[in-house]
């Protein structure tokens, strides 16, 4: 499966890829555009989980329980408010079962948290040995603050 069948498949038609409060080009183009109020700064972050390593790699909602607490607080800490997110999977094969269930996981956690899935990128190849890596970013608008300043 290919990366835009497996995008329109699995991802495009998602509850959380439909755009929200400050996306004005979503998922399945080459990037997507945030529209920004006058005066505020984009805030942007990315993340990596590996199967194995952060959640058993024969689990899958696991790895979507993880994403959703570890990265919109990376922007929160930063003083700003997720808007959207990104995702990048490479895995060493496609499974239907998997990805499916990986989807509505991904889905309410973004729903829960009221972020937009607006794009991202996929690979089919082993990366590791029974390794499958998983990134994913949030944006959102906020002040300049640096994380060295958080409390």
């Amino acid at each position: 499966m290919g990366e835009f069948e497996l995008i329109r498949h699995y991802f495009a038609a998602a509850p959380c890829a439909q755009a929200g409060d400050g996306v004005a080009l979503g998922i399945g183009d080459d990037c997507a555009l945030l529209a920004l109020p006058a005066g505020e700064q984009l805030a942007v972050s990315t993340d990596t989980l590996v199967a194995g390593v952060h959640f058993p790699a024969s689990v899958t909602r696991c790895c979507s329980a993880s994403a959703r607490w570890r990265w919109p607080p990376v922007t929160w800490r930063m003083g700003a408010t997720p808007i959207a997110f990104t995702l990048a999977l490479t895995l060493p094969e496609v499974r239907a079962d998997w990805l499916q269930a990986y989807a509505q996981g991904l889905s309410r956690m973004a729903l829960h948290c009221g972020l937009s899935l607006v794009g991202g990128r996929y690979h089919a190849r082993a990366v590791e040995p029974d390794h499958d890596r998983f990134r994913t970013g949030a944006s959102g608008p906020g002040p300049d603050p640096q994380r060295c300043a958080a409390r």
